[in-house]
């Protein structure tokens, strides 16, 4: 007797590389990297309450991208004077992502918005 386990959503099984997939782009391909935080924006979207893909599977989803969610290496894109494209599809992700993440997780990335304000404030008086 074969027992077959149910395999991951499609979605699940992308939020771990989508993430590596981020962080070893780093400053090689700017279109590869507003494509790569285009698609997390997609799917942190879709896995919204409310949304229609939140009732097929949203809830794992959410669970998986929140898992990997890396603010630290989506704050290096926001700071990012010279690539305005990528900080504005770095910000959409951010912003799609902070009705899924827990309280403690939105705690931990308060001190990245006000670092990157800071910078922002300073490349703006220069």
């Amino acid at each position: 007797l074969v027992r077959r386990t149910p395999l991951p959503e499609p979605a699940e099984q992308l939020a771990r590389p989508l993430f590596g997939l981020l962080a070893a782009l780093d400053r090689r391909s700017e279109y590869a990297t507003q494509l790569v935080l285009t698609s997390v924006t997609a799917m942190l979207r879709a896995a919204q309450p409310g949304s229609a893909g939140a009732a097929v599977g949203g809830a794992a989803v959410a669970a998986a991208l929140v898992e990997h969610f890396n603010a630290r290496l989506l704050f290096a894109q926001l700071v990012d004077p010279e690539r305005p494209q990528v900080a504005k599809h770095a910000l959409e992700v951010v912003e799609a992502a902070v009705p899924l993440l827990p309280a403690e997780a939105l705690e931990r990335v308060v001190p990245h918005f006000a670092s990157v304000s800071r910078r922002a404030l300073r490349h703006e008086h220069h």
